[in-house]
């Protein structure tokens, strides 16, 4: 097959030159080279191919030089590259019965596990085969436990040992450099879900460049949000005090006057999470703020946000910008995850993640999982592929994750606003209610405010009130149905069946009054 490639690629070649073609010539050559660069040994046929170029031009114009560029290297688009590497979400069999010094966190509930290391190594082992080797490495980077495993395969080919995972124990995460196609098979026979490494993106039309500037300081003149959800808090209500807001989302404006502060930790994970020679936790925010910003403000913000006395805790895992959009990988989503849950310590938190996966994709559904069992909160955006059935975003469309859909200002649903009847982990409806995300004012990275569309900037009012309504009754950690139909009863009914249960409201309630009621 090779040696009929060639010669093709050689007759292509000729032929061009026979008719003087160099136009011809140029694009042959060049597409030699990117086809040989898409395959093992891609360099070595390359070399190949300009030798033979270099020689059937010599041959036809002698002293002649050859085109600028023709025998250039093709450009290569690195955004529209697809990222390296798979996740693999290791089954809940395979977690021990009970705690031990693996754990990194302690959390209130027993029915959390972490993935230690022995069970990792033996699943690993009985999934592939006795034809791989393991070592762990334990290591610690900015406080957070990681655990890196290094493999390699017995034989004739492959006596070379490569780093090629990496552990993520509270959401029994691997994160593997390189997986062969039998090896990916092997391990979906043993339970596991393997998942290609992808980008994960802002919904749809959530972009920053819908924030416009409305005022350079002070506060914003309409706050409307905030009156659309009755946002009446008594004067001796604590919002949402004692309780963390853990953010997924990009980088965030640290100096913006709406979170000045009120960031209690924050990390960076660069794209290059499974590059073992580089680091991949940054205590710089990298990227674009625009939109962590905006979120982060209407989730814990002095003036535009719900849960003003909460704590923030922020994972930047969106720092790519491409031609669609600031993106991330699914690896950097995971180790933000884990981190957020850790970083928490088992205290209790509201994690809000304003970016989608279109359709259902089960890429997040361990660490949903593990933030249900310890008793704390998720809300996602549903997605901005309104206005018909059709597609939701994940992780808004999870069954155990709050799924916000966006209304304007007159309770209408936007048009942008996803919805779909049927979901594929549970037969059922999202979004599971809506909140204001059209016209929204916020805060824009590097001063001032702005208005944001989208359901990326509802998510976090329904994350601000959650906190609040945790913060008054603790007890929602050991009932979180309780928790949901309290704050679903909190909801208004509109006529438009795309709002789901309808729109949220602010509960009424306080330190100083009765409990909110627990509906089990």
């Amino acid at each position: 097959v090779k040696g009929g490639i060639m010669s093709t690629v050689r007759d292509r070649i000729r032929v061009a030159l026979r008719k003087g073609d160099l136009k011809g010539f140029c694009e042959t050559v060049r597409a030699a080279r990117s086809r040989d660069w898409m395959r093992t040994g891609g360099a070595r046929y390359a070399r190949q191919r300009v030798r033979e170029a270099r020689a059937e031009w010599s041959g036809r114009w002698p002293g002649k030089p050859i085109p600028d560029g023709a025998l250039a290297a093709p450009a290569r688009k690195s955004e529209d590259e697809p990222p390296q590497g798979y996740v693999v979400l290791v089954p809940s069999e395979a977690r021990p019965r009970s705690l031990s010094a693996a754990a990194t966190v302690e959390v209130p509930s027993s029915r959390v596990n972490p993935l230690e290391l022995k069970a990792a190594d033996a699943f690993l082992e009985s999934a592939l085969g006795p034809r791989w080797s393991h070592a762990f490495v334990g290591e610690r980077i900015d406080g957070v436990a990681t655990v890196e495993a290094a493999g390699h395969r017995h034989g004739r080919n492959h006596k070379r040992k490569d780093p090629i995972a990496r552990r993520l124990p509270l959401t029994r995460t691997l994160l593997m450099r390189r997986l062969s196609k039998v090896d990916r098979h092997a391990l979906k026979r043993a339970g596991a879900i393997v998942m290609k490494n992808a980008y994960v993106q802002l919904p749809k039309g959530a972009s920053p460049n819908e924030g416009r500037p409305t005022k350079a300081g002070g506060k914003p003149n309409d706050l409307w949000h905030l009156d659309a959800i009755g946002f009446q808090p008594r004067p001796d209500d604590t919002l949402g005090k004692d309780v963390l807001v853990g953010v997924l989302d990009t980088a965030v404006d640290l100096d913006h006057p709406e979170i000045e502060g009120k960031v209690e930790d924050f990390i960076c994970f660069a794209p290059d999470v499974l590059d073992r020679e580089t680091a991949y936790r940054r205590r710089a925010m990298v990227g674009p703020a625009e939109h962590g910003t905006a979120v982060a403000a209407l989730c814990a913000g002095r003036n535009v946000g719900i849960a003003r006395d909460a704590r923030l805790l922020v994972a930047s895992v969106l720092t790519k910008v491409t031609s669609q959009g600031i993106v991330g990988q699914l690896v950097q989503v995971s180790e933000g995850m884990e981190w957020l849950i850790e970083r928490a310590g088992g205290r209790p938190i509201v994690f809000n993640a304003s970016l989608a996966v279109q359709g259902y994709d089960r890429y997040l559904t361990a660490s949903a999982q593990t933030v249900e069992d310890i008793g704390n909160g998720f809300v996602g955006a549903i997605g901005n592929w309104g206005p018909y059935a059709g597609y939701t975003g994940s992780p808004g469309n999870y069954a155990n994750v709050i799924g916000v859909g966006a209304v304007d200002r007159l309770n209408r649903v936007s048009e942008i606003s996803s919805w779909l009847y049927r979901r594929s982990d549970t037969d059922g409806f999202k979004p599971d209610l809506c909140a204001p995300g059209e016209g929204v004012p916020s805060a824009l990275a590097g001063g001032g405010y702005g208005v944001f569309t989208g359901t990326s900037y509802a998510a976090p009012i329904v994350t601000g009130i959650m906190a609040v309504m945790l913060a008054r009754n603790p007890a929602y950690r050991r009932d979180r149905r309780g928790w949901h139909a309290d704050l679903f009863a909190t909801c208004t009914r509109i006529a438009d069946p795309r709002s789901g249960r309808g729109v949220v409201g602010f509960p009424p309630g306080g330190p100083g009054g009765p409990a909110p009621p627990l509906i089990s």
